[in-house]
């Protein structure tokens, strides 16, 4: 059996965040593809190893200088204990202080892992923050690995397909989700239509869209009422989306409309879902750059059954009419629209749980990666 070490900076233990959920899925999905898996990652408690497939975690070292020697401290981890691997897969770190020591994975590549490969999970990327400080820390993420490109053997990606980026071979892969985790949402009777958005809210993710267009829909009688529930805290503290929203809402007289639920997972968000008419991917992709996205959400909605709405392209679902495709600008949403084709699409909730059991599975995903030939 091949190993595998899968390093990255998002917590693993916190079971609200959707990305430490979709980490732990490719885990075990790595698992299933016959790899002996151990995820080295950093928590409140310190930094953590955790071998998936005894399900054994321990504390390795403590959490220095804000997270900015973690890097090192995993090199040097697995330098004292003689660790090698067949494969390393790394995520790109969100730009922080955190990347500083990040350029270490590729100058002691060949000490710890005969095979790295490098996710980015968004691409590309540079715009997705508009502060001088992240401009700093994604210029010196690019250019360090553009400087050691030679040392990366695949670039895993979410975004418009293309063959090479930073000079390296790129495997496209799409976001998919723990099926077994996520049930197809049952329908309970209630009044009007609920949109439902679930995300670590951030300004790309374009809710405000939503907000401004119920508040134009009141304007005008409507035989539905119309109510968005929005899931989810602030992506950064710097730069909180969530309190936006409350106060855009208030602004518009629109408090009776919109509900903030903050975080939720488990059996509380299903619960949640089989109430909603259809749910809320992506609207303002187009304000970082990025007309193309493969959001994790809209997989999940998708897996769930229920239909979206979205402003951005995804090849994921090319062919298929699962989604309403709301234009990539900073136009409210048309609510009556969107209404009204929701009404005369009749979905099959079915029908989308079976499109995404043959797309979005982890193992389908991944395995485009460890078949491409050396």
């Amino acid at each position: 059996m091949s190993n595998l070490v899968y390093i990255t900076l998002i917590d693993l233990d916190d079971v609200t965040s959707g990305v430490a959920k979709k980490i732990t899925a490719q885990c075990h999905a790595l698992k299933e593809l016959n790899l002996d898996v151990d995820v080295i990652y950093m928590s409140d408690f310190g930094t953590k190893i955790w071998n998936i497939g005894s399900d054994k975690r321990k504390i390795i070292g403590p959490n220095k200088n804000k997270g900015m020697t973690f890097y090192s401290s995993v090199i040097k981890f697995l330098k004292v204990n003689a660790m090698t691997y067949d494969y390393a897969y790394v995520r790109l770190p969100y730009p922080s202080l955190k990347v500083f020591s990040f350029p270490l994975i590729y100058l002691f590549k060949n000490k710890f892992t005969k095979k790295l490969f490098i996710e980015i999970p968004t691409y590309p990327f540079f715009k997705e923050s508009k502060s001088i400080k992240t401009f700093c820390y994604n210029t010196y993420l690019i250019l360090s690995s553009l400087f050691f490109n030679k040392k990366i053997d695949i670039i895993s990606y979410m975004g418009a397909d293309r063959e090479r980026i930073w000079g390296v071979k790129a495997v496209r892969v799409f976001n998919s989700v723990p099926l077994k985790n996520v049930p197809v949402k049952k329908y309970i009777a209630h009044e009007g239509v609920n949109f439902i958005g679930v995300a670590q809210l951030a300004y790309w993710h374009g809710y405000d869209r939503i907000i401004e267009g119920i508040a134009e829909y009141n304007k005008r009688e409507n035989p539905n009422p119309v109510y968005f529930h929005v899931v989810g805290n602030a992506l950064s503290s710097g730069n909180d989306e969530l309190k936006r929203l409350e106060e855009l809402t208030t602004r518009l007289n629109a408090e009776k409309n919109v509900v903030f639920h903050g975080a939720m997972s488990g059996k509380k968000l299903d619960e949640l879902f089989d109430g909603m008419d259809i749910a809320v991917d992506s609207l303002g992709r187009h304000r970082s750059g990025n007309e193309y996205n493969c959001s994790i959400k809209s997989k999940e909605y998708c897996a769930r059954g229920i239909p979206f709405i979205k402003s951005h392209q995804d090849d994921a679902f090319l062919d298929t009419d699962f989604y309403y495709q709301c234009s990539s600008d900073e136009n409210p949403v048309n609510i009556a629209e969107v209404i009204s084709w929701l009404e005369t699409s009749n979905f099959n909730s079915q029908k989308l749980r079976e499109y995404a059991e043959g797309v979005f599975d982890w193992r389908i995903q991944l395995r485009k990666i460890f078949d491409q030939p050396s």
